[in-house]
């Protein structure tokens, strides 16, 4: 009998050495010691609903990193030109990427820093191994399938909801996508077919979301599954799908269903973008259950988004048995 998530605790004694020793280093790094120490006591002390106290200390730690580091790139960055097509090309420590709007330098540093981060996972491990089929939903510019290129990705399919981000996907991949490296759908991933009102987030391009009924919608875009993508690509199969698509990440794993019936993907979920990241997450997990049972899963990056000074995750790491 298959058994349902499965989550470790570790004796909070030993979870103690390891968040000192943890803040020393961070403290290194320019962050204050106490306020370190608020957040790790909250990480030891607070029943934490979807992490064991390791993985919410660890959480923690990645994310004031990918913190700093945005920081770090975008000091190190600078806008380069427009083009005719309005882009934006910035030089970053990285290299040089287009970007589909203006001053939104945060949101190439933000995303490159994840990259930096392992974000998704690290390669060999949740992340990316070497010939994966790799799917990237909320590819925005392209930055996570660079990433998953350089771990050894066979091909990656982009979806991206934002033309112009689509326009800035294929000047940073021209080379890519000639190889048939990187397929680039323009529709949005969702649990049907369909057409949504898109909202563009002016200097947030990775805020674009057809998720923010609270905001004016710019245009009309379209939507698919992953099932029916991979159907009309013709894949044989599917090893990793990395989900970032501002709150529509459960619905587009309802589109996904007979993808993770039958190739039990990992899968990477954000959750950051919630403002219910406890109840989104359990429905999250409810979806992955129901479509295998076999799923396990692990917390990613952590923060404090609540009053209450619990850790919660902004990303669920999710692999097979």
């Amino acid at each position: 009998m298959t058994m349902p998530f499965r989550r470790v605790r570790i004796p909070v004694a030993i979870v103690g050495v390891i968040a000192l020793s943890s803040g020393i280093a961070i403290a290194g790094h320019g962050d204050k010691y106490g306020s370190f120490w608020t957040d790790a006591r909250a990480a030891l002390e607070w029943n934490n609903p979807l992490c064991t106290h390791m993985a919410a200390l660890r959480g923690m730690i990645k994310a004031r990193a990918v913190k700093r580091r945005t920081d770090e790139i975008k000091a190190a960055s600078h806008l380069v030109r427009e083009n005719a097509e309005g882009l934006f090309l910035y030089a970053t420590p990285f290299g040089q990427f287009w970007m589909p709007q203006a001053d939104d330098l945060w949101s190439l540093a933000v995303v490159l820093a994840e990259q930096d981060q392992e974000m998704y996972g690290s390669a060999g491990g949740l992340g990316i191994h070497n010939g994966d089929v790799v799917i990237d939903a909320g590819a925005h510019v392209g930055l996570f399938t660079r990433t998953a290129l350089a771990a050894g990705a066979s091909k990656v399919i982009t979806f991206e909801v934002t033309p112009k981000s689509n326009l800035a996907l294929r000047l940073n991949f021209a080379r890519e996508i000639a190889e048939g490296r990187v397929i680039v759908v323009e529709k949005g991933v969702w649990f049907e077919e369909s057409i949504l009102p898109l909202v563009i987030v002016d200097g947030c391009s990775v805020c674009n979301s057809v998720s923010h009924p609270w905001m004016r919608a710019t245009m009309n875009v379209p939507l698919t599954t992953i099932d029916n993508a991979v159907a009309e690509l013709k894949l044989d199969r599917v090893d990793f799908i990395k989900l970032d698509i501002e709150n529509a990440e459960a619905n587009a794993l309802r589109g996904a269903r007979r993808t993770l019936v039958a190739y039990h993907p990992r899968v990477a979920v954000a959750l950051e973008n919630s403002k219910t990241r406890i109840a989104y997450g359990h429905e999250v997990l409810g979806v992955m259950q129901e479509a295998y049972a076999g799923y396990r899963y692990v917390c990613g990056a952590c923060t404090n988004p609540e009053s209450s000074a619990r850790i919660l995750p902004e990303v669920l790491h999710f692999y097979a048995d």
